[in-house]
């Protein structure tokens, strides 16, 4: 006989197993650097795969930059009309006395490039321009910017999913 809630963690487990993967489908294939163009490899990769991941296509200091520019976002450092939305712990009212910097609350952050310069231009990176106009062809355009955010303490998950299928 099964006791109380016994058949809903049982659920909840065969949920998690599906969407969170902890097999070797789950590994990444990084390049370990930014190339200047994409090989005939990488480009059916991501056909395959569906992405492409290199390290080092922004530098520290360009790293930091970014850091600096959404940590401007999340304070009203810089002014304009930005996505925000706040982890849901947050959102339904809880409170932790460990945080008192409202940065630590957000999950994400979304169509900033318009009014975050810093940001604008990372989005435009010459490293990056060249890659993109293999994978999609020249001429493309940003349709979406998006920081996820993984706030200490309360931090959710983000299971797989898919935004939009062609």
């Amino acid at each position: 006989m099964m006791g109380p809630g016994l058949l809903e963690l049982d659920e909840a487990e065969r949920i998690k197993r599906r969407l969170y993967r902890r097999d070797a489908t789950q590994l990444a294939r990084i390049a370990a650097t930014c190339p200047a163009a994409l090989t005939d490899a990488d480009l059916a990769f991501h056909r395959k795969e569906g992405y492409l991941a290199v390290d080092s296509l922004l530098s520290a200091e360009e790293v930091e930059e970014c850091k600096a520019a959404l940590s401007d976002l999340l304070h009203g450092r810089v002014e304009g009309k930005v996505g925000c939305q706040q982890e849901p712990y947050y959102r339904e009212g809880k409170i932790d006395e460990r945080v008192s910097d409202p940065e630590l609350t957000v999950r994400k952050l979304w169509s900033f490039c318009k009014v975050e310069p810093r940001l604008e231009r990372m989005a435009g990176h010459p490293r990056l321009v060249p890659l993109l106009d293999q994978l999609i062809d020249p001429g493309h355009r940003l349709v979406q910017d998006m920081a996820l955010i993984k706030p200490t303490f309360h931090g959710s998950e983000k299971p797989w999913h898919q935004d939009t299928a062609y």
